[in-house]
């Protein structure tokens, strides 16, 4: 006989939430705002501006 068992819930800190974000933050790289506008300014596309600062076009779409 199979006993069904409940899910388990887990609870983070908020000391544990911050390290978290403060991780996965560290991850992404650093570009300067300003860099990205002045690519748009001179007509790249988003593609084209993510190639230049390494990063895909995804991740600066989210971002900018």
């Amino acid at each position: 006989m199979l006993l069904q068992q409940r899910p388990t819930r887990r609870v983070l800190s908020c000391a544990t939430a911050k390290l978290l974000r403060d991780e996965a933050e560290s991850m992404v790289p650093n570009i300067d705002p300003e860099q990205v506008r002045k690519l748009a300014g001179w007509g790249l596309t988003q593609n084209d501006r993510a190639s230049f600062v390494g990063w895909s076009q995804s991740l600066l779409s989210l971002r900018f």
